[in-house]
C-alpha cells in the first residue's frame, strides 16, 4: 500500500514537472535610468528589474541586462532589456521575452585648457577676435577621434573697453556629436579707434580780397582707410590767417568726423596745410574814354588781318583772356578764340579777323581771368574797314576811289573823303581822288563818309614805284581791238581796267603774261584811259 502511495506522488510530481516546463514568468515594472553620459559603450544601468508571481516549490532565480542600440548621442533611444534565468528549476519555464524601453544618451563633457586670444585690436567693422591659442581639449575617450576649432567674438563691432568675448568650441571628427566643450572663462578685450586720414584738399590758393578769410574749396578731400559701408563723413574748412592782402599766407584747415560710425574712427591729420596761399588785389581796368576799357592799336582793322585792342589795368594779375563774339557776328566768319596767356608787357589783346569778312561794325565779348581763377567781362565793338579793292591807280601818280557802285551796287555812296599816306591824313586831300607830287610810293587809304556819322576807312593799298614799267598800245587809236604790251612788270597776274572820260571804270579783267588783246568794239568813240596794275595809258576809240 505505501509502495502504491509513492508510486502516485512520483507520477504526479512528474506530471506536474512536466506542466511546469510549459509556463512563462511574466516580468513587469523593469525600470532603467532615463539618461546616461555618452561612454562609447552601449550598456543602460538598470534601475529595477521588475516585479514576477512568486514560483511555489521552484528553485529559480532571474536576472536582467540593458543595451542601447548604439552607443552614440542622442534622445528616446531604444534600451533592449534581455533576461536570463538560472537555479535548479530554471529549465522549468521558459525565459522572458525582451522588452524595449526608451532612454537618452546625453554628450559627454570636455574641459579646454590654454585658449589664448588677442585681447586688444583695432576697429574693422566686425565682431571678429583673434585666436592665438585653440588651447588643449580634456575628457575625450581613448577610443575617439575629436578635434576642435576655435573662435571668438566680441558682442558688437563698437569701439569700446572690456567687451565680452564668446569663445565658441566646434568639435570635428567621427564622433565629435558626442561630445560638448563646457568653456564658462570669462573673457575681455578691447576694441580701439581706428586711424583714419584725408586725402589732400583740392583749395584755390589765391584769392581777390573780399574783405573776408575764406578760402575756396575745389574739392572736398576724402577718407582714407575706412571701412566699407561705414555711416561717415569727412567734413573740412579752410580760411587764411588774415583777410588782409598779402603773399606768402598760413591757410589754416579744420576736419571733422560725422555720421553714425564716425565714435570708431580716430581721424589724423595736420592743422595747418601745407601750402601758402595769397589775397591779391582784386583786378580793375581803367576806364577811358566814353565807358571804353580797350583801344584800337589803329582807327580799323583789315579783313584777314590780325587786330590788337590795348587795355589799360589799375591793379590785379590777369593771366589769360579770349574773345567771345555773338551770335550775329559769329555769321560773318567770327569764331570764339580759345584761351590766351596775357602779355603784361604790351597789354593787347589780339584776334584775327577772318577773310572775306564784310566791314562794318561787330560786338564781341573780352573775358579775362585773374590770378585768382576770377572772370571778368567786357563789351567791345570792332570796326572791319572797307576792302582796299576800292582804291584804284589812275595814273602814276594819281589814286582815286571806285564810287561808282561796281563793287557794292552802290554808286556815289561815299559822300567825304580825307586821304592818309602811310597811316597819316594828308593835309587838304579831301577830293575823290589824290595826285602825289611825283610817282606814287608807299600806302594810301582813305577815309570816306556813307551818311550821317557813318566814317569807313578803306583798308591801305601799297604802290611801289618802278621807272622801268611802262604800258604800249598797238594800234592806237583803236578802231576795234588794240594789244597791250607791258616792259618792266613783275611776273604773276595782272590787272586792267578801263575809265571812261568821266573817271567810270567800264571794263576790267585779269591776265598773265606780257602781252594781252583788249577788245573795245562793245563801247562808244571817245576817250579812256587803261590801267594796268596802277600803270596808265591813254586812247582813243573811233
Amino acid at each position: 500500500m505505501k509502495r502504491a502511495i509513492f508510486f502516485l506522488l512520483l507520477l504526479l510530481a512528474s506530471a506536474t514537472h512536466l506542466r511546469a516546463q510549459l509556463d512563462s514568468i511574466y516580468i513587469s515594472g523593469t525600470q532603467i535610468d532615463t539618461s546616461k553620459v555618452y561612454d562609447g559603450t552601449t550598456a543602460a544601468h538598470l534601475v529595477t528589474m521588475g516585479n514576477w508571481p512568486l514560483l511555489p516549490y521552484s528553485q529559480v532565480y532571474i536576472s536582467a541586462e540593458a543595451h542601447y542600440l548604439d552607443a552614440s548621442v542622442g534622445e528616446d533611444k531604444p534600451v533592449v532589456v534581455t533576461f536570463a534565468l538560472s537555479g535548479p528549476d530554471a529549465a522549468r519555464y521558459y525565459t522572458p521575452s525582451s522588452i524595449i524601453l526608451y532612454a537618452d544618451i546625453t554628450a559627454r563633457r570636455l574641459t579646454a585648457d590654454s585658449v589664448q586670444i588677442q585681447p586688444r585690436r583695432e576697429y574693422d567693422g566686425t565682431t571678429n577676435c583673434a585666436v592665438l591659442s585653440e588651447g588643449v581639449l580634456h575628457g575625450i575617450l581613448p577610443a575617439d577621434t575629436v578635434w576642435q576649432t576655435v573662435t571668438a567674438h566680441y558682442a558688437n563691432s563698437h569701439v569700446g573697453m572690456f567687451k565680452p568675448i564668446e569663445v565658441l568650441h566646434t568639435l570635428h571628427g567621427p564622433q565629435a556629436a558626442n561630445y560638448y566643450v563646457d568653456d564658462t572663462i570669462l573673457r575681455m578685450g578691447t576694441i580701439t579707434r581706428r586711424n583714419v586720414t584725408p586725402s589732400l584738399p583740392n583749395i584755390r590758393l589765391v584769392k581777390e580780397y573780399d574783405g573776408t578769410d575764406s578760402v575756396q574749396i575745389l574739392a572736398q578731400p576724402t577718407l582714407c582707410n575706412a571701412v566699407d559701408g561705414d555711416t561717415v563723413h569727412l567734413t573740412f574748412t579752410a580760411h587764411y590767417d588774415t583777410p588782409e592782402v598779402g603773399d606768402d599766407k598760413t591757410i589754416f584747415t579744420n576736419y571733422g568726423l560725422v555720421g553714425s560710425a564716425s565714435n570708431n574712427y580716430l581721424l589724423v591729420s595736420d592743422s595747418v596745410y601745407p601750402q601758402l596761399g595769397r589775397i591779391v588785389p582784386p583786378t580793375v581796368f581803367d576806364t577811358l574814354q566814353d565807358g571804353q576799357q580797350f583801344v584800337a592799336t589803329e582807327y580799323g582793322f583789315c579783313a584777314d588781318h590780325q587786330a590788337s585792342l590795348r587795355y589799360h589795368l589799375r591793379q590785379g594779375e590777369p593771366v589769360s583772356y579770349r574773345i567771345i563774339f555773338s551770335v550775329q557776328t559769329m555769321a560773318d566768319l567770327f569764331a570764339d578764340t580759345a584761351w590766351k596767356a596775357c602779355d603784361t608787357s604790351t597789354n593787347l589783346v589780339t584776334f584775327h579777323i577772318p577773310a572775306d569778312c564784310p566791314s562794318g561794325h561787330y560786338s564781341a565779348t573780352v573775358q579775362f581771368v585773374s590770378i585768382a581763377s576770377v572772370v571778368s567781362s567786357f563789351p567791345i565793338t570792332i570796326n572791319v574797314n572797307l576792302a582796299n579793292r576800292y582804291l584804284v591807280r589812275v595814273f602814276d601818280d594819281v589814286i582815286s576811289i571806285d564810287n561808282s557802285g561796281s563793287i557794292d551796287n552802290c554808286p556815289n555812296r561815299f559822300r567825304t573823303f580825307q586821304w592818309y599816306h602811310n597811316g597819316e591824313a594828308i593835309p587838304n586831300a579831301t577830293l575823290p581822288y589824290y595826285q602825289a607830287s611825283g610817282n606814287l610810293d608807299g600806302q594810301y587809304s582813305v577815309m570816306v563818309n556813307r551818311g550821317t556819322d557813318d566814317e569807313a576807312m578803306v583798308c591801305p593799298l601799297s604802290f611801289t614805284h618802278v621807272d622801268k614799267a611802262t604800258v604800249r598800245l598797238m594800234p592806237s587809236p583803236v578802231a576795234t581791238t588794240t594789244t597791250i604790251k607791258l616792259q618792266g612788270f613783275a611776273e604773276g597776274a595782272h590787272h586792267l581796267r578801263v575809265f571812261n572820260s568821266n573817271g567810270v571804270i567800264v571794263q576790267t579783267t585779269t591776265f598773265v603774261g606780257e602781252r594781252h588783246k583788249l577788245d573795245l568794239s562793245p563801247l562808244p568813240q571817245g576817250t579812256y584811259l587803261i590801267t594796268v596794275d596802277g600803270h596808265s595809258i591813254r586812247t582813243i576809240k573811233m
